[in-house]
């Protein structure tokens, strides 16, 4: 379409922005950059400062791409950084009167499915949390100076409005009332609690300050033109409001006076400043700005009466386009069946035994993700037979429905096996917000496998299985941009599963699995992960090998015989077997290199190197357990994290591992994804 490659347009661009952003940044520094002292330095988003009504903490947002994101603590000159509080992201900070207790805002799961914003409360010295509203989609707190009230942003579906909230949670009511496409941000009190001053942003592109009289909601025009004027903070006397705007190219701060209206300017960066919090004296101001590590926290002078005036603005912006005229067309509801037709395909290449399998497969779901579902279909090289797997999930209610269907033709030396399986499994999500889930399952499983020999040797057989399995799994493990592993948290997952002649089956027999996962955070980059395993059997004393231990887990807990649920590398695979099974498994994984790199346009992103020191301990026995049984083994492995097709995450790992017991064997694998 453009007459050539990407990568001939991405070359000629950024030629020409570099050409352009030097003689930019010349003009700048020639113009006298504004001095000012690092608060932070550790990059990527430190933001939104607030003073503390005394003056002696600043209060600031703090996310990195290898932590949970923060709510810390840092004095004015820099000391004393320190954590108070974990927060699911968000920006927006505010102080109560007292200096006791900072009121922010953060995403968390509301009725199981939805993502939304609400209002929080945290003690300065207890550090505990407590919910103020639930379900408002509220941003941006401030509150009042008789600390009685909070002002907040509402998302209101076109719309946004400022409303009023007591600071226990009570006493919602609007204080604005929006047309569609107005949007409000940062309300800040005036000093005296009379009025709110907040950025508007009006169908257009009007991006302006205005005042709000908290009494009647009257809405008075500060400024007005298409500068981007946001984030207002008020001085102490409350006769100026700073802010940031773009008016003269960059971000920087600048300040309007009430008195006489007039706009100066206070700033001169090359990084931009944001979110300016004036100190309770008025001498000083924090800010963030942006450096090629992110944004870090700045505090400068602030000296109103030396500031120089604003130069007038110059829109640089092409006239605004016509208003478009809404489709006059009826409301219908939700139908989500015409969206659920295949939107992609994907060819699948599977090694099954001893043959391989070709095929394609699909998928699709609906916008609102309330029905996803996903399909495969192969053929046997050697056969020619059809193997197939599809997938459904209803997820709009509580519980959520999941449903599997599946043949599979697998080619042994002896023969052939034919199985074919169906399973339904309800799940209620008993807890689910954004640092952790709980929930139970129930699960029917049907199945019939036919075994068809290749000799007389062999005699044909048919096996019939049908179970429940009842299941409890918590979790509460955490992975970030830079993880190479889950590195907080654990994982938890207790099961049991009953066969039984009346749900289908040929048996019956009850079996019991438990899963426990830990991730310890060892040092920057460094994990410590933590597996232990067990399962056992009851019912059926002929099935001698129910549970099996050796090499990677294949199987799933239906599986009647050699169900594989652990990890023993350095043995074959399943080598050992018995009612019942134990396991154990500690690894040091380590990052080796952030690259971040593809090669030109490709649809192959590296992001990270990282190795690994393991040791597995496994045993499968019958009656009681002897030390003989144990095997162990020990191994190193290395693995790239990448992103394929721009969206689909991939680990790859390659290890080796050296069995030290009995069958113990020295072997090489790979394998896609980490081994728990």
């Amino acid at each position: 379409m453009t007459g050539g490659s990407f990568h001939a347009h991405w070359k000629e661009w950024t030629q020409l922005q570099g050409r352009d952003g030097e003689a930019w940044v010349e003009a700048r520094q020639a113009g006298g950059l504004a001095s000012s002292r690092a608060l932070t330095t550790r990059g990527i988003r430190q933001a939104s400062p607030r003073h503390s009504p005394d003056g002696k903490w600043i209060a600031y947002s703090s996310s990195s791409l290898s932590r949970f994101p923060e709510i810390r603590l840092v004095r004015p000159d820099g000391t004393g950084d320190r954590r108070l509080t974990q927060r699911n992201g968000g920006s927006g900070l505010a102080w109560t009167p007292d200096g006791k207790t900072l009121v922010f805002d953060e995403i968390e799961a509301h009725r199981t499915f939805y993502r939304l914003f609400d209002l929080r409360a945290v003690d300065l010295e207890t550090a505990q949390v407590r919910r103020l509203t639930r379900g408002l989609r509220a941003r941006d707190p401030d509150v009042a100076p008789e600390g009685e009230r909070i002002v907040f942003v509402r998302k209101m579906g076109d719309h946004s409005d400022l409303h009023l909230v007591g600071l226990d949670g009570s006493g919602l009511r609007a204080l604005t009332s929006s047309a569609a496409g107005t949007e409000w941000g940062d309300p800040r009190f005036s000093p005296d609690g009379a009025s709110v001053v907040a950025s508007r942003l009006l169908p257009g592109g009007w991006l302006d300050l205005v005042r709000v009289d908290v009494t009647s909601g009257a809405v008075t025009d500060l400024l007005i033109d298409r500068a981007k004027d946001v984030e207002p903070s008020f001085t102490p006397d409350g006769q100026a409001v700073v802010f940031r705007s773009d008016r003269d190219g960059a971000s920087n701060l600048y300040a309007f006076r009430f008195a006489d209206g007039a706009l100066v300017r206070l700033s001169n960066v090359v990084g931009g400043a944001f979110a300016p919090s004036v100190s309770p004296d008025g001498r000083e101001v924090a800010f963030a700005s942006y450096s090629s590590k992110g944004y870090d926290l700045q505090v400068a002078p602030l000296a109103l009466d030396a500031a120089l005036a604003a130069s007038p603005f110059v829109d640089p912006y092409p006239a605004r386009s016509p208003e478009v005229v809404p489709e006059a067309s009826p409301s219908r509801p939700y139908r989500p069946f015409r969206t659920l037709l295949p939107r992609f395909w994907s060819p699948v290449i599977l090694s099954r035994d001893e043959e391989w399998q070709l095929g394609a497969g699909t998928g699709g779901s609906d916008p609102l993700f309330r029905h996803v579902w996903g399909a495969d279909l192969r053929f046997g090289t050697t056969t020619g037979r059809p193997s197939f797997d599809f997938f459904y999930q209803y997820d709009r209610f509580r519980p959520s429905f999941f449903f599997f269907v599946e043949r599979e033709q697998d080619l042994l030396s002896r023969g052939r096996f034919d199985t074919r399986a169906g399973s339904v499994r309800v799940t209620l999500p008993l807890r689910r917000d954004v640092r952790s889930s709980q929930s139970v399952s129930l699960t029917w499983r049907r199945e019939r496998e036919h075994f068809r020999p290749a000799s007389a040797t062999f005699r044909p057989a048919t096996t019939d299985r049908g179970g429940l399995e009842a299941a409890w799994a918590r979790s509460s493990a955490r992975q970030y941009p830079y993880s190479i592993s889950p590195v907080d948290g654990a994982r938890l997952r207790v099961a049991v599963e009953k066969e039984d002649p009346a749900l289908g089956g040929d048996f019956s027999l009850v079996k019991f699995t438990a899963d426990a996962r830990g991730y310890l955070r060892m040092g920057e980059g460094l994990v410590l992960a933590v597996r232990g395993q067990g399962g056992s059997t009851a019912g059926e004393p002929g099935f001698r090998r129910t549970f099996s231990v050796g090499g990677f887990p294949d199987e799933n807990l239906f599986d009647l015989q050699r169900t594989n649920l652990a990890v023993l590398r350095g043995y074959p695979d399943s080598a050992f077997s018995g009612r019942n099974f134990a396991a154990f498994n500690l690894e040091a994984r380590f990052p080796l290199g952030f690259l971040q790199r593809g090669w030109r346009s490709l649809p192959l992103f590296v992001r990270h190197l990282h190795g690994a020191a393991f040791t597995d301990t496994a045993s499968a026995w019958n009656g009681s357990l002897r030390r003989e049984d144990v095997k162990t083994s020990v191994g190193v492995a290395l693995g790239a994290d990448t992103y394929l097709g721009h969206r689909l995450p991939l680990t790859g790992v390659v290890g080796v591992a050296r069995g030290l017991s009995d069958l113990g064997e020295t072997t090489v694998y790979f394998r896609l994804g980490l081994a728990f």
